[in-house]
């Protein structure tokens, strides 16, 4: 049914990510963010506004591909080609979920 696929797997994932916050706060103490950290945190957060407004404009394929890029200055990451992997696999399985799953036309 492609009303409970959301929500179950909106949990499913929640469940995971918790999971893996609670392994990394509990193998290591918690340090101070330091304010390069603060700074990536509010550039991030200002990315995912911006990937918000433009994706309903530019379509699921171009607002992901430039998200991914934009994150990679702000989180200064240097590998393109993992990256690049990164992005066309996020941007397969969003297609996968909301198409295949959900019946729910994206535009790309």
């Amino acid at each position: 049914n492609s009303k409970t696929v959301f929500p179950a797997m909106a949990l499913i994932g929640a469940a995971v990510a918790g999971i893996l916050i609670a392994l990394g706060a509990a193998r290591k103490e918690p340090d101070p963010l330091p304010v390069q950290g603060h700074l990536r945190a509010v550039g991030t957060a200002a990315l995912a506004l911006a990937y918000a407004l433009a994706l309903p404009r530019l379509g699921l394929a171009i607002s992901t591909i430039a998200l991914c890029g934009a994150l990679l200055i702000v989180l200064g990451y240097r590998n393109w080609i993992g990256a690049s992997i990164f992005t066309a696999s996020i941007i397969l399985l969003t297609w996968f979920v909301f198409i295949f799953l959900m019946d729910v036309p994206l535009h790309l």
